[in-house]
């Protein structure tokens, strides 16, 4: 059935062969209103390890060693962190709402844009490590604006990145499934082209206009509220444009002290963060959450990196090869003690609820 084989625990970590590690499952709530709270980042050990919560505020890590510190951060809270000493096998995290008042001061344009240009004058440093090797998991689902679900699948792999060539991923599994007529058709048509946008998450190859230096005048940029990430305080910049452009408004998490670009929002047409990692000075991809309207259904995309060693004997997936016929020869079944070696965002209730009621 259907159902039996979706229920697979999954789990993900830089060294995937390991049978020694440490596993936490958590859920963090609000502190006032005590639902979960969805995207929330969690950093292991300082930036050794990240995850963030689905849809129900819930977490899973497993870790290669000792978890002795786990920092919470999300854009509308105050960041928390715990140490070993709080940390079991079972974490309950609440979180509360940050204050959203507006600065009595308001900081002109210019000087919004100066720090920009700050950033970008800084991306080489903080963002373009070459070679950057990730560990990653990905989910896909696709489902109606009433959450009625169609199809989901879901990769794990590793993926090479540089700032010339568009990455190279090689897949270790990939598994999927569909639950309607509609996603039953999207299998059969199915190709991982949603896989390969995993190469826009690259900062240092697509570096959008709103953070190039010659391309950016057409931006006007404003202060929001400072905000504390991951225990570094940093500025809220909004930008947006005039001009026909598919980049026209979004925000900007930029580090107060080395101008590194924490995270980035894009607010206009389909919606998509990617945020970084900061970890021994340099930052690195840790996840994306892009929300993409089609006319019938929304496509949805959960994406975590993790830094890690690149691995031998992985057949690196060319663009060209992404037909259906390459895809369902990675599509493998879903109940294999495979999947157990890795982490991933947790399925939440209202998947698992179609899941569990399709025949």
């Amino acid at each position: 059935m259907r159902t039996n084989l979706f229920f697979t625990a999954l789990f993900f970590h830089l060294t995937i062969f390991s049978q020694q590690y440490e596993h936490i499952k958590g859920i963090v709530l609000d502190n006032e209103t005590n639902k979960g709270i969805p995207s929330v980042h969690v950093s292991v050990n300082n930036g050794e390890l990240v995850t963030i919560t689905n849809s129900d505020g819930e977490f899973i890590i497993k870790s290669d060693n000792p978890i002795k510190r786990l920092l919470f951060s999300h854009l509308g809270y105050n960041p928390r962190s715990i140490d070993s000493q709080e940390i079991s096998k079972s974490v309950n995290i609440k979180l509360e709402p940050r204050s959203q008042q507006l600065k009595e001061v308001v900081v002109v344009g210019s000087t919004a844009r100066k720090i920009v240009e700050q950033a970008i004058d800084n991306i080489k440093n903080n963002h373009f490590i070459e070679p950057v090797n990730y560990a990653f998991f990905t989910r896909i689902i696709h489902y109606t604006k009433d959450s009625s679900l169609h199809f989901i699948n879901e990769h794990v792999g590793h993926i090479s990145q540089n700032k010339i060539h568009n990455s190279k991923f090689g897949l270790l599994k990939s598994r999927m499934n569909y639950f309607s007529a509609v996603g039953e058709e999207l299998l059969k048509k199915y190709r991982l082209i949603s896989l390969t946008e995993m190469y826009t998450d690259n900062l240092g190859k697509y570096q959008e206009d709103y953070i190039h230096h010659r391309r950016n005048k057409a931006y006007s940029y404003t202060f929001k509220d400072d905000i504390n990430i991951m225990g570094r305080e940093c500025y809220q910049i909004a930008f947006t444009t005039d001009e026909k452009t598919y980049y026209k408004s979004g925000i900007l998490v930029i580090d107060k002290k080395d101008y590194g670009i924490h995270k980035k929002i894009l607010t206009y047409g389909d919606y998509k963060e990617i945020n970084f990692n900061r970890h021994a000075g340099h930052y690195y991809l840790s996840s994306t959450h892009y929300i993409k309207k089609r006319s019938s259904y929304i496509e949805e995309r959960y994406t975590i990196y993790n830094k890690g060693p690149q691995k031998d004997n992985l057949e690196y997936v060319s663009k060209m090869s992404l037909t259906p016929k390459f895809t369902r020869k990675y599509s493998k079944e879903f109940d294999d003690e495979f999947w157990k070696e890795f982490n991933f965002i947790p399925l939440p209730g209202w998947i698992k609820t179609q899941i569990e009621t399709t025949p």
